[in-house]
């Protein structure tokens, strides 16, 4: 009944729509309520304990609502309970579809998240995530069977056409306009009578990456000065405007910032140019297929919720925020 942030992809592709389906849908019935409970899913009690225990693990992920800040909590905890609700739904469907997890993936799905925990020890990062390791397992494990759920019922079965593909990239074909880039080498020095001297040394033929040896003080010089391709936008204005005002290949220039004396030379030009459809094909299939997924586990989604007997005790969260 959670999500995972290092390992759901799910939280990434559609916690935007169960927030959307929560903040729009809230038409239940208020009916005998049960103490303790906020909801019931075909049967099964979402209690108090459980939507506050979400709450704590999820306020650090939800998107902050802007304005009133009691309508920003209702809204939230809201949320919150749509989400439980969206979760048990699709774990009963995930029992139905009998979806089974492998050991080795549940061991790279541990090892993938507690690579990415964020420079601190298992303890200290399980306890700022409001849990402990049982949990977490639980969570982890949980989260695998929805992304195996929707692999399977919604995404495998997403096919983009190249007619969708052309009929895109010819909508958009501004977005597939590449900037001219420049491949450089760099010496930085810190005066400018240095700067003169290299330039003299430029002028003798003497081999650039030689003079970047002797001279060069910047972190490039390990590199030999290459700072590799760069578009117009890569570097500040006035070195920008420098290294693309150089017409040819070999020309060198000499420009001041603040940082010292910095000395370009120009090693390779490639123009601008448009992709076509063919070449853009892959970035466009990944665009399209983003959209489709978000489209198919909604209509998904609100079909099997239909098929799901829900109520709702939105009083139970009104009269108990305070006590926590």
């Amino acid at each position: 009944m959670f999500f995972s942030p290092s390992l759901s992809k799910i939280i990434t592709l559609f916690l935007g729509v169960f927030l959307l389906v929560s903040l729009v849908r809230c038409s239940s019935k208020e009916i005998n309520n049960p103490e303790g409970v906020v909801a019931t899913v075909n049967g099964y009690k979402i209690t108090l304990e459980e939507w506050q225990n979400e709450k704590n693990f999820m306020t650090a992920y939800l998107p902050s609502i802007q304005g009133d800040q009691e309508l920003a909590n209702e809204k939230t905890d809201n949320a919150i309970l749509e989400q439980l609700i969206t979760i048990h739904v699709m774990l009963e469907e995930a029992d139905r579809k009998n979806i089974q997890l492998k050991d080795a993936e549940i061991t790279t799905a541990m090892e993938k998240a507690t690579s990415n925990a964020p420079g601190m020890n298992m303890s200290a990062w399980l306890d700022s995530l409001h849990l402990n390791l049982e949990d977490w397992l639980a969570r982890l494990k949980q989260n695998l069977v929805l992304q195996k759920l929707v692999e399977q019922e919604v995404n495998s079965k997403i096919q983009i056409s190249d007619q969708e593909i052309i009929s895109y990239y010819n909508a958009h074909k501004s977005d597939f306009i590449t900037e001219e880039m420049r491949s450089i080498s760099h010496i930085q020095v810190r005066s400018g009578e240095v700067a003169q001297l290299v330039m003299k040394e430029i002028q003798k033929k003497r081999p650039f990456d030689k003079l970047v040896n002797a001279f060069s003080n910047a972190s490039d010089r390990a590199n030999q000065g290459n700072l590799g391709l760069i578009t117009a936008h890569s570097l500040p204005n006035n070195l920008s405007n420098a290294v693309f005002s150089i017409s040819k290949i070999g020309g060198v220039v000499q420009v001041e910032n603040p940082y010292g004396f910095h000395i370009f030379k120009l090693e390779e030009i490639k123009p601008a140019s448009k992709l076509s459809w063919s070449e853009a094909k892959p970035k466009i299939i990944s665009l399209l297929s983003l959209e489709k997924r978000k489209e198919e586990f909604l209509i998904w989604y609100k079909n099997l919720e239909k098929s799901a007997k829900i109520d709702r005790y939105p009083n139970t969260l009104k009269n108990s925020v305070d006590f926590y």
